[in-house]
């Protein structure tokens, strides 16, 4: 198989240094594991995707192999000489996409690219579409208690306005009642707000 040559450049955050080379591979060879020899860094490494209506490309985690990171290079962020950005900064809070998520999105959301960017809708899907997928599966399951990822999901907020978390799950109203009653959460009257 012929080798796979992608110029990129690596914000390595533990090292405060920037790295510019040329990432050298077989089509199948894991990038997390040819971004190790440049940086021995704890963290995982993260690409940047350029999303259409986005004013910043958002960072995901480069979980794929060499091939299917030059298969969708046309939406990854490059500085100003065509390098692919990465970088290797810790980022807490909500577990993230990652670049595969977006390959297998890709594969059954028609129009994927605008104009070199992730389609908005397309990234909507990727987004939210395992929160809502986990909310269906509970409610099919007919479970009383929320397990996570979905109770992570719910309980990532305070407080729920309604109309809000119905569009963040994909819910009619008693279905979004009955998930946020079992993940904790209570209704208030007086600010028409749901809260743990």
């Amino acid at each position: 198989m012929a080798q796979i040559t992608l110029p990129i450049t690596l914000l390595d955050a533990y090292k405060s240094r920037v790295i510019d080379v040329d990432l050298v591979g077989e089509p199948f060879d894991d990038v997390q594991a040819l971004m190790r020899l440049l940086s021995d860094s704890p963290s995982s490494f993260h690409i940047f995707v350029k999303v259409e209506g986005n004013e910043h490309p958002t960072a995901l985690v480069a979980d794929v192999n060499l091939e299917q990171l030059a298969e969708v290079r046309d939406i990854l962020d490059t500085d100003d000489r065509g390098r692919v950005r990465f970088d290797n900064g810790g980022r807490g809070g909500d577990p993230m996409p990652t670049l595969i998520d977006i390959i297998n999105v890709i594969g059954y959301v028609t129009t994927p690219y605008a104009v070199g960017k992730l389609a908005h809708k397309t990234w909507y899907e990727l987004i939210y579409g395992r929160r809502q997928k986990a909310a269906r599966d509970w409610l099919r399951g007919g479970r009383d208690d929320v397990l996570d990822p979905l109770r992570s999901w719910v309980r990532f907020q305070r407080a729920w306005k309604e109309d809000h978390f119905r569009k963040i799950f994909d819910l009619n109203r008693d279905e979004a009642f009955r998930l946020l009653r079992a993940s904790g959460y209570e209704y208030r009257d007086t600010d028409e707000t749901w809260w743990t």
